[in-house]
């Protein structure tokens, strides 16, 4: 694997862990409260409720399977990184949010392009158009190359 291609997935595997934190936390306390309010029913009113509870639970199981299938990827994607790699990849992350943000782009479509440029790769790749957009993450994004040669 090249330089370019793992500070590449480097960057991407790093953001989407970033991104889908706060997604994942909130969909596993929405089951935690699910499940607790569901006990509930049953033990206050009557064991029908155990109805709804055979619906829960393999929601729970559905989003555990979903969210396994999509950090085996993103471990798969992610290469071995030194402590100082890390660092520079967490920098640049940083920087081209200041990007986005200046741009008025979310996070959210920030990662959306991200996914649709690993996916379909083309000859105009994401980084190059963050990186042509500004000086400053160009020179980022050269260093965070030659720390991955």
């Amino acid at each position: 694997m090249d330089a370019y291609q793992a500070a590449s997935r480097a960057v991407i595997s790093t953001y989407a862990k970033k991104v889908l934190l706060p997604f994942e936390i909130g969909a596993a306390a929405i089951f935690v409260l699910a499940v607790i309010g569901t006990s509930w029913l049953i033990v206050q009113y009557s064991a029908w409720w155990w109805m709804l509870m055979i619906i829960v639970l393999p929601y729970g199981l559905i989003g555990s399977i979903i969210w396994l299938l999509i950090h085996t990827t993103i471990d798969r994607l992610s290469p071995v990184q030194t402590k100082a790699q890390r660092q520079a990849v967490a920098q640049f992350i940083h920087s081209v949010e200041h990007v986005a943000a200046d741009i008025g782009m979310t996070q959210f479509s920030l990662m959306l392009k991200i996914i649709r440029s690993v996916m379909r790769p083309s000859q105009h790749q994401l980084l190059d158009e963050f990186t042509g957009s500004s000086k400053e993450l160009k020179r980022d994004f050269e260093q965070l190359i030659r720390l991955f040669e």
